[in-house]
């Protein structure tokens, strides 16, 4: 980065930098940090601890993802070539102000248990120890994470010893550049890192080996772990052939797990002691379909629970897991989909619902020939019912103790779907069963209540998915992405995703009409990845407040072009969802956020975001925490040379006020005070205007009645102002009141 010579100007000298009161609401965030450092990393998650056991936790801020560990290289079909990970763990307890080294809980990248011809040139060499995302649950101080892994050694084997193991299983990929020669990858097993003190230490992980629950003789993915108190469950699901490709028909990006091979269950595990009885997490395991044959003696693998099971012609999937307290009862409540007994007659899934006791699950369920094999089928069997997703909260009897929702349509892979949903006052598998089936986006942009009872099939041309929800009390919020054409939006950019929700004040049986929170107007970009997140029930929090959030992609021709990644946004509501604060940016740094992560404080005055951050050459991290309405909104960012930058000044409040820019050439945005960042190591901008004329002009001016300020950047045609960026902000003076200054953001010059 370049930067010109630097001068104080005298003029900030008259400046007097104090707290204020807060102005009217909107979510802003502050500068955003990277929080990773190898430029390589995936799948962020972050954790807000509350209710700790040491109350001086309380408020911390965890995350967990996935970073390099080894230098050396792996393939796989989603990411090709790169760098073995590792699950790393950080803290803070100063809303992100500083953050803990990181700590590596998996330990495995520089392992190996099998040589595959990874590389497709003929020859078998070592297949290191690659972790792929974390999962996380926190109850209290206690923190579990699971992911699965490359690094499967056999159970005579001492962990941490490499060698090839004669249990774990590969697959073989094809890949244009190694063509005839395919690419094996070795199967994934499970793991599981436990800290009892809020990411301080690890028992298992650190100060013990990470939990390795299975051996790699089926391919694992898409695990969840959950938790309350001592007690604590995972599920995961196993694919006897190995992670399949997919069909490209969804909008997602292949190899999630949602397409399986025959034979493929899903499996639990529970302990009623995590800190005393870790350990049963090895041998508590079961499955709780019944689609393949299991080797039941615990040879070269741990002892399960359950008969050896049979080959059925279903594959289960992609499972969303709860632990609900009812009363002194602790509940397992899992659902997930499950492929047609007859796929090439029968296209499409079926959603599948179990709960029970969380320490007695049913093994192997009971198997019949045609739907699924264990659970309650909830979606119609005709249809294609995929995603499920679900809410709970203990129940009293009088509201919802659970909303569960899921797509479902008359086409296959890919078609148009509608979200769908039942919301019951109880867990059990027929009450929910029994429950009223809602369609919530049927006509989303005109729908009434006359709508809910439509049939998928009354307009076969609308496409809802990416759904989310809320639920506290008798209140509950779904939303879900929509466009009026999935096949135009899917096949052109003639048609786009917003994300729209729906609320119900009583419990879910009725339901408000629509709400577009997302308004994109432009058909070349789809919403991407919604969030909608609530406070954590302290006991304290304030009920009435939410966030949604989203990224966004550049909408596409599919099988012309590749969707791009953009930028993010975040609005919030104080009334539930009557009405909402303006639409902010996540951030305004030129690179795309995607892939968020909010936690917030009780009273939704704080939110907390992660996200990451790809460009060229990098893959980060980035935190930022939000409190400061003062913002820049940038046209047109980097700024080629040669053109013109058009800023709008947003400082709500402060209607005749006087406001000047600021600016830091430094590496950080500024110097950080207890209202923010001031962007000021020294104000280079104004060194910048006098050596380069007509570099930046407007550097003052009055907020006028809309609350906004105008400036501008002309950027001369001078080479040496290329490849330039620096942070920008913007101080508040007003006469009568205390000096506020934005948050900075950052201008390129291309």
């Amino acid at each position: 980065m370049k930067s010109p010579a630097l001068l104080i100007p005298t003029v900030l000298a008259a400046f007097t930098l104090t707290a204020s009161a807060p102005l009217r609401g909107q979510v802003s965030f502050g500068a955003a940090q990277p929080l990773t450092t190898h430029e390589s990393a995936i799948k962020a998650k972050l954790m807000r601890l509350v209710k700790t056991k040491n109350t001086a936790r309380d408020g911390r801020l965890v995350v967990a993802y996935a970073d390099v560990g080894h230098s050396h290289a792996v393939w796989t079909p989603r990411e090709g070539l790169h760098f073995p990970r590792d699950i790393f763990v950080r803290y803070s307890d100063d809303d992100g102000a500083t953050w803990s080294v990181p700590v590596n809980i998996s330990r495995t990248a520089d392992k190996y248990s099998t040589k595959t011809d990874w590389n497709g040139d003929g020859l078998a060499s070592e297949y290191w120890g690659d972790s792929g995302k974390p999962t996380t649950f926190n109850h209290g101080d206690t923190i579990v994470v699971t992911w699965d892994d490359k690094y499967a050694p056999e159970s005579t084997w001492a962990w941490g010893a490499s060698g090839v193991s004669a249990v774990q299983g590969s697959i073989g990929y094809e890949d244009p550049a190694t063509a005839p020669n395919l690419r094996h990858v070795p199967f994934s097993c499970m793991y599981a890192a436990i800290s009892l003190d809020g990411g301080e230490t690890w028992s298992h992980g650190v100060t013990k080996p990470p939990l390795q629950l299975t051996y790699g003789r089926r391919d694992v993915t898409q695990n969840v772990v959950k938790g309350i108190g001592a007690n604590w469950i995972i599920t995961w699901q196993e694919d006897p052939l190995g992670l399949q490709p997919g069909e490209g028909e969804g909008p997602g990006e292949g190899y999630s797990g949602a397409k399986v091979s025959q034979g493929t269950d899903i499996w639990y595990t529970w302990t009623p002691d995590l800190a005393g009885g870790a350990e049963l997490l090895r041998t508590n395991r079961v499955p709780l379909t019944d689609q393949s044959t299991y080797d039941t003696t615990g040879t070269n693998g741990f002892a399960m629970i359950g008969d050896p099971g049979s080959i059925q012609n279903h594959g289960a999937s992609r499972a969303n897991t709860s632990l609900v307290k009812v009363g002194t009862d602790f509940l397992s409540v899992i659902a997930y989909e499950e492929t047609k007994a007859t796929p090439d007659l029968e296209k499409g899934k079926t959603v599948q619902y179990h709960a029970f006791p969380f320490a007695t699950p049913i093994p192997n369920g009971v198997a019949t020939a045609r739907y699924g094999s264990s659970g309650t089928t909830l979606s119609d069997e005709t249809e294609n019912g995929r995603r499920v997703r679900f809410v709970t909260q203990g129940s009293d009897g009088t509201q919802p103790a659970i909303s569960i929702f899921w797509k479902q349509g008359v086409g296959s892979q890919g078609a148009p779907s509608d979200s769908l949903c039942k919301t019951a006052n109880a867990l059990t598998e027929s009450v929910v069963a029994g429950s009223p089936l809602l369609n919530l986006s049927s006509a989303t942009p005109t729908a009434t209540s006359a709508n809910l009872l439509d049939a998928t099939s009354k307009n076969a041309l609308e496409d809802a998915r990416a759904h989310r929800a809320w639920i506290r009390g008798q209140f509950l919020v779904i939303g879900w992405s929509y466009t009026p054409d999935g096949q135009v939006a899917r096949y052109s950019d003639l048609e786009n995703y917003n994300f729209w929700i729906r609320r119900s004040f009583d419990g879910g049986k009725t339901w408000l009409t629509p709400q577009n929170l997302s308004h994109i107007t432009n058909t070349k970009i789809n919403v991407l990845e919604p969030r909608l997140v609530g406070p954590a029930n302290t006991g304290k929090q304030d009920d009435k407040s939410f966030v949604v959030a989203w990224g966004t992609e550049t909408n596409v021709y599919e099988g012309l072009a590749v969707a791009e990644s953009l930028d993010g946004f975040i609005t919030r509501t104080r009334d539930q969802g009557a009405t909402w604060e303006k639409v902010m940016p996540v951030a305004m740094t030129g690179k795309p956020e995607y892939e968020m992560q909010l936690r917030m404080n009780d009273d939704v005055a704080k939110i907390y975001a992660i996200w990451m951050r790809t460009d060229a050459t990098a893959k980060d991290m980035m935190f930022a925490a939000s409190g400061n309405p003062l913002w820049i909104d940038v046209d047109v960012n980097p700024v080629m040379i040669g053109t013109t930058c058009n800023l709008t000044l947003h400082a709500p409040g402060c209607v005749d006020d006087l406001y000047l820019l600021l600016a830091s050439f430094d590496t950080y945005p500024g110097t950080p005070t207890s209202t923010g960042i001031l962007p000021l190591n020294v104000d280079a901008m104004m060194v910048l205007a006098a050596t380069v004329p007509e570099v930046f002009v407007h550097f003052a001016g009055v907020f006028g009645v809309a609350e906004t300020g105008s400036a501008s950047i002309v950027v001369p045609n001078v080479a040496a102002i290329h490849d330039m960026e620096f942070w920008l902000g913007f101080i508040v003076w007003p006469p009568s009141t205390p000096k506020l200054f934005s948050n900075p953001a950052i201008i390129r010059i291309d």
